[in-house]
C-alpha cells in the first residue's frame, strides 16, 4: 500500500483550496504530488495534469504510475491552458508561478477561462498585479489564503467568475478576505513587508533625484497603511 502523500504547507493549502470537483486541471503540474493527493483524497475525480517541459511531465507521469492512479491522472504537454479542451473542467488550478504569468495565461485563453467554474491560483510574485487584473476583468476573489513555509509567504485565491467593485487600493496588496479574517500570520507577514520597506527607505535616503523622491514617498504612504494595518484600522 501506498504511504500517505505529504504536501508542503504551500501545496496543502492549495490542495484545501479544491472544492468536490468532477474535473480538475493542474497547469504546470511538474512533480505530480497535487494531482494524485487531489485523486487519492477524493479531492477530484479526474486530474488532468499539464506542463509546458517534457521532463517535468515525466516526473508526474512515473509518479502517478507508482501510485497506480494512472486510470484518474492524465498527462499533456503543452504551454498554460493551450491542453484543455472548452468545457472538460470545471477546476483550474494554477500555482507556483508569477503573478503575471497568470494573468499572461488567463488571458491569452478567454474562452476556454469562461468554460471554468473555478480557479486556484497561487502566484509565487506579483500577487498585487495579479489581483488588479481579476478586479479588472470581471473575477470575483471568493476566499483566500495566506500561509507560511519557512520564511517565505504564499498567497492562494479561490476566484470565481463575477465582478467585485475594488472598495480600497489596500485590498490589491493583500486581499480583501485576508485583511477581514485577520490571522496570525497575517500580522507575520506584515512586520515581514513594513521591514522590507523601511531597509527600501534606509537605502534610498541618500539619493537623490525626482524619481526617488517620488519612490520614497510612495513607499512612506505604503509603510504607514501597512502599520495601520498591523495596529488594527478600519478596512473591513
Amino acid at each position: 500500500m501506498n504511504r500517505e502523500i505529504k504536501l508542503t504547507e504551500r501545496l496543502q493549502a492549495v490542495a484545501d483550496s479544491v472544492d468536490t470537483s468532477f474535473c480538475t486541471a493542474d497547469i504546470g503540474t511538474d512533480h505530480g504530488l497535487l494531482p494524485n493527493y487531489l485523486i487519492e483524497n477524493k479531492k477530484a475525480s479526474y486530474v488532468i495534469a499539464t506542463d509546458i517541459s517534457r521532463p517535468s511531465l515525466q516526473k508526474n507521469i512515473e509518479y502517478t504510475l507508482l501510485r497506480g492512479n494512472e486510470k484518474f491522472i492524465e498527462s499533456r504537454l503543452g504551454d498554460g491552458l493551450e491542453p484543455l479542451k472548452i468545457g472538460e473542467v470545471d477546476t483550474c488550478i494554477i500555482a507556483g508561478m508569477g503573478g503575471v504569468l497568470i494573468k499572461d495565461i488567463l488571458n491569452s485563453s478567454m474562452e476556454k477561462v469562461r468554460s471554468i467554474d473555478k480557479f486556484v491560483l497561487q502566484p509565487m510574485t506579483a500577487s498585487k498585479e495579479l489581483r488588479e487584473y481579476l478586479y479588472d476583468y470581471g473575477f470575483t476573489i471568493e476566499k483566500e489564503k495566506l500561509v507560511r513555509e519557512g520564511n517565505r509567504f504564499y498567497e492562494i485565491m479561490t476566484v470565481i467568475h463575477g465582478v467585485t467593485l475594488l472598495d480600497d487600493e489596500i485590498f490589491l496588496e493583500f486581499g480583501k478576505n485576508i485583511i477581514k479574517e485577520r490571522p496570525m500570520v497575517f500580522f507575520d507577514y506584515l512586520k515581514m513587508r513594513i521591514r522590507s520597506n523601511e531597509k527600501l527607505l534606509y537605502e534610498l535616503e541618500n539619493k537623490a533625484g525626482d524619481k526617488v523622491e517620488d519612490r520614497i514617498a510612495k513607499l512612506k504612504i505604503e509603510t504607514l497603511k501597512f502599520k495601520e494595518l498591523y495596529n488594527g484600522n478600519k478596512y473591513k
